[in-house]
């Protein structure tokens, strides 16, 4: 999994999978929702490893979550997870909703 710290680094991961897909996560370290979310995104993510799988930690780079709301249009939660597809959201989850099957079920 990638962490994403700046949003620089955001940037050019969009910039560089336009024509992938790829999952970003946004957790909160201090939520114990997150942290179960955060357990799912872990499974899904070590048994799809040809999926990239990036994760933000919204309170210590609270730029970079504000950033991905900013791009995508979809108000600001945490936990929550986006997958794009070719440059394009195609699915996003927040909360209970974050499971490691319904990640899996929209992949292409």
């Amino acid at each position: 999994m990638i962490e994403v710290t700046s949003t620089l680094q955001l940037k050019s991961l969009l910039e560089e999978n336009q024509a992938k897909t790829f999952f970003i996560f946004k957790h909160s370290t201090r939520c114990p929702v997150s942290a179960m979310a955060f357990a799912e995104f872990e499974r899904f993510s070590g048994k799809h490893q040809e999926v990239i799988c990036a994760f933000v930690k919204v309170i210590e780079h609270r730029d970079v979550s504000d950033l991905i709301a900013e791009l995508t249009g979809v108000v600001h939660q945490s936990p929550q997870v986006f997958l794009f597809d070719k440059g394009e959201l195609l699915w996003n989850a927040s909360h209970s909703d974050i499971r490691e099957e319904s990640m899996a079920a929209h992949l292409s």
